[in-house]
């Protein structure tokens, strides 16, 4: 299990270039677990310094890039997405890593982790004013999640679908 005060001191180091050197250095550290606890350093980040959210999510991309893992990558994707969407109001640049993740998470045969992708696209769409894409994306995604019994993530996607109608002025159907 990789520890919060190695991620912490991986994400404390001073360039990318530090950062991508100390991981070729040391490949047995290209793990499902650093992996696992930078993205939740990311979503940590998320609400309080958005820069560094990002920034985590950018170490994401060249662990991935080191590892060569679809996985990886997906996430590394997500991360940067959710900080440019909710944290930086980066709207159409989410909405491609977004579909990205997406995409890799289809090649890969996981599809409630592409639909899972949608939930945060949502929120950047609606922003946009693209309702119609919006809900659509979420309807899909939405049986997706149901089809599998993903209940927390329908739930969430739901949330987003309900501000999606709330913004269109659909305050009955928000509802």
């Amino acid at each position: 299990m990789i520890s919060q005060e190695l991620t912490n001191r991986l994400l404390a180091l001073s360039s990318p270039g530090v950062q991508q050197e100390l991981l070729e250095r040391h490949p047995m550290l290209l793990s499902d677990d650093l992996v696992a606890a930078v993205k939740r350093e990311a979503d940590q980040l998320l609400g309080i310094d958005p820069m560094r959210s990002l920034h985590a999510g950018e170490l994401l991309e060249q662990i991935a890039a080191l590892s060569s893992n679809p996985a990886h990558e997906a996430l590394a994707l997500l991360a940067q997405a959710n900080a440019s969407n909710i944290g930086l109001a980066r709207y159409e640049h989410s909405i491609a890593l977004y579909d990205r993740a997406a995409e890799i998470y289809r090649s890969q045969n996981q599809e409630v982790e592409a639909a899972t992708a949608q939930i945060g696209k949502l929120y950047a769409l609606a922003n946009l004013g693209r309702y119609d894409e919006a809900i659509a994306a979420g309807e899909w995604a939405g049986h997706v999640l149901r089809e599998h019994g993903q209940w927390l993530r329908l739930a969430k996607l739901t949330s987003n679908l309900a501000i999606t109608h709330g913004r269109r002025g659909e305050d009955t159907v928000a509802l």
